[in-house]
C-alpha cells in the first residue's frame, strides 16, 4: 500500500483519494541518483493505469506459468501477454486437489493484478481452477465493500484490503473470515508488523500482505560532509538532527523538505505526527479506537519536539505548502537538500555499492537516540466471509502468497519502460534472499524498519483535519507545543464521540 502520491498543480494523474499506499513509487535507471530521482517517478495510480500490466508477460514466465486470464479487468492485458511468452508450467506448491469448474470473483486493486495473475495460473495448472481479478477503482472500494457488506453479496470471494484509511478497522471484522494457520497454513514467515497491520481490534489476523514497504530516511551524503558531519553515519534521533539545522543553513545548503501541509493533500501533517509519535513505541490510540493515546507526557514531549523542528528550521519553511511529496522528492534530487522521507524508492541499475556511494538510507529517526517509528504499507487480500467458496480461495491464497510467486514479483515484475516496479516483501525468507535485495535495494533497510513500530493508527473516523489545524497553528506561531497537544487531544476526542454517537 503505498501511502503517498504525486499530485501537483499540474498532476494529471490520480486523486489523493486513489492513492493507496502513502507514497511515490520512485525509479530509476540511471547511475547518478541525485539527478534521476524522481525525474522517472511511476505511482501505484500511474501503474493501475496500465503501464505496470503491459509488462506482466516477464513476471508470469518467471513464476513458470502461462494462461489467459478470464477477466474483463485490466488483468486481461497482462494475462493475454504472459500466454504468448510464458515458460512452460512449473506451478508453485499448492494442495492436490480439484477446482475445477471453480472461477474464483475477486475484488482487488491494479498494483497487484501481474502478482495475483501469476498465482491464478499456477492455482490453475495444479487444481483447474480459476480466478477473475477484478481492478476496483480506489476511490469506489470502500463504497462497494460497505454495499457488500449490506447485502451480504456472495458474488465476490478475495477482497483487496490495506492497512490505511480505516480498512481493517471499518470492513476487517464485517466482511474478511479470519486467517489462521488451520485454513492457510503455516504464518510464521510473513513479518509481525505486517500482520499486526492487517489484523482487526479482537485479535484476529483477516487478511495476508502481498507486499509491504514502510516509510524509510535518505540522506545525501556529500552534504552531511561538507558540514563536518559523518557522511555514513549522521544522527539518528532528531533533537540531534535539529541541532545540525544552523550548519547547513550557513552552508546554503537545505536540511529537509517535508510538505507538512501540502497544498493538495490531506493527511501528511498527521502522517508525519505518527513517524514521531510511533518512535516512543506507545499506541496512538486505543485497540478499539475509542480513546487517545497521546493525552500524556510523553505526548506533550511529542509536541515540543516538533516546535523544535520547526523553529530550528530543519523542516525549511520555504517548504511547508508544496503541493505534495512529488516536489520534495524532485528537490532533493536536485542535489542541495541534506534529508528526505522515502518510501517505495528507487530501483536502480548497476550494484549496491554504486547505490549507496551517492545515497544513504536507513532507518526512520526516532525521538530519541536508538529509537525509531514508520507506518506500514502493506497491501493484501482476505477471503469474503459471504463467499461461497471459501475453501476455493484457502487453496488460491496458498498459491498465490508462496514464496515462490513472491520471489518472482519482488524480481521480475516491470513496467512498459522496462523498469523493475516494487513489490518489497513481506516474508523473513524473501527480505534476506541475495536476488530479492538486488532486485530491490531498500529491501534491507525495510526489513530493519518492520521491527520497529510502523502501525498507521488507520481509525474507522477521520481525524486528519484535527492535524492539519494544530500543525498549521504551530507553524504560524498561533499554538506552542502546549496548546497544539491541549488541541489535538481535545479536537480527536470529540471526533471520537462523534462517531461512537452517530
Amino acid at each position: 500500500m503505498s501511502y503517498y502520491g504525486p499530485l501537483g498543480a499540474a498532476w494529471t494523474g490520480p486523486t489523493l483519494e486513489e492513492w493507496g499506499a502513502m507514497a511515490d513509487v520512485i525509479r530509476s535507471s540511471e547511475a547518478d541518483l541525485g539527478q534521476s530521482l524522481l525525474e522517472r517517478t511511476l505511482t501505484r495510480r500511474e501503474v493501475l493505469r496500465g503501464t505496470l500490466l503491459a509488462g506482466g508477460a516477464a513476471f508470469l514466465a518467471a513464476c513458470g506459468t502461462s494462461t489467459a486470464s478470464p477477466s474483463s479487468s485490466p488483468s486481461s492485458a497482462a494475462s493475454a501477454a504472459a500466454s504468448a511468452s510464458a515458460a512452460p508450467a512449473s506451478p508453485s506448491p499448492v494442495p492436490s486437489e480439484s477446482w475445477a469448474g471453480v472461477t474464483l470473483q475477486n475484488f482487488t486493486g491494479g498494483y497487484m493484478i501481474p502478482w495475483l495473475d501469476a498465482g491464478t495460473a499456477a492455482w490453475k495448472t495444479a487444481t483447474g481452477g480459476d480466478a477473475k481479478e477484478n481492478n476496483v477503482d480506489f476511490a469506489q472500494k470502500q463504497i462497494k465493500q460497505a454495499g457488500i457488506i449490506a447485502t451480504q453479496d456472495s458474488s465476490w470471494d478475495m477482497m483487496y484490503t490495506t492497512a490505511a484509511y480505516g480498512y481493517i478497522p471499518k470492513f476487517g471484522a464485517r466482511l474478511l473470515l479470519p486467517v489462521t494457520e488451520d485454513v492457510f497454513g503455516d504464518l510464521s514467515d510473513f513479518f509481525d508488523n505486517s500482520k499486526k497491520d492487517l489484523t482487526t481490534p479482537d485479535g484476529m489476523l483477516r487478511a495476508l500482505p502481498l507486499y509491504d514497504s514502510p516509510a524509510v530516511w535518505g540522506w545525501n551524503k556529500s552534504l552531511f560532509q561538507k558540514i563536518g558531519e559523518d557522511p555514513e553515519n549522521p544522527p539518528d534521533n532528531y533533537p540531534a538532527l535539529f541541532k545540525l539545522a544552523p550548519k547547513f543553513k550557513a552552508a546554503g545548503i537545505i536540511p529537509c523538505v517535508q510538505p507538512w501541509l501540502a497544498t493538495q493533500a490531506i493527511l501528511f501533517a498527521q502522517l508525519y505526527f505518527t513517524y514521531i509519535w510511533n518512535s516512543t513505541g506507545q499506541p496512538m490510540f486505543n485497540p478499539d479506537f475509542t480513546q487517545v493515546g497521546f493525552d500524556n507526557d510523553m505526548g506533550k514531549q511529542v509536541f515540543s519536539l516538533i516546535e523544535e523542528g520547526f523553529k530550528s528550521g530543519f523542516w525549511d519553511p520555504k517548504y511547508m505548502n508544496i503541493t505534495n511529496e512529488h516536489d520534495a522528492y524532485k528537490l532533493f534530487g536536485q542535489g542541495n537538500v541534506a534529508t528526505i522521507r522515502e518510501s517505495e524508492s528507487p530501483v536502480l541499475t548497476g550494484d549496491m555499492a554504486q547505490f549507496s556511494a551517492k545515497h544513504g538510507v536507513r532507518q526512520m529517526p526516532g525521538y530519541a537516540s536508538g529509537s525509531t517509528g514508520s507506518t506500514g504499507g502493506p497491501d493484501g487480500l482476505g477471503v469474503s466471509k459471504f463467499s461461497k467458496n471459501a475453501n476455493a480461495c484457502w487453496s488460491w491464497a496458498k498459491a498465490t502468497f508462496s514464496k515462490e510467486i513472491g520471489k518472482a514479483a519482488a524480481t521480475t515484475v516491470k513496467d512498459s519502460t522496462g523498469a523493475l516496479v516494487l513489490y518489497p516483501v513481506a516474508r523473513t525468507s524473501l527480505s534476506t534472499d541475495p536476488d530479492v535485495i538486488k532486485a530491490q535495494p531498500l529491501q534491507p533497510v525495510y526489513t530493519l524498519q518492520n521491527k520497529g513500530q510502523t502501525n498507521p493508527w488507520s481509525t474507522p473516523y477521520d481525524t486528519t483535519p484535527v492535524f492539519n489545524e494544530v500543525i498549521a497553528k504551530m507553524i504560524d506561531g498561533t499554538y506552542a507545543a502546549d496548546k497544539a497537544h491541549a488541541a489535538a487531544v481535545k479536537g480527536c476526542q470529540d471526533i471520537i464521540i462523534k462517531y461512537l454517537s452517530s
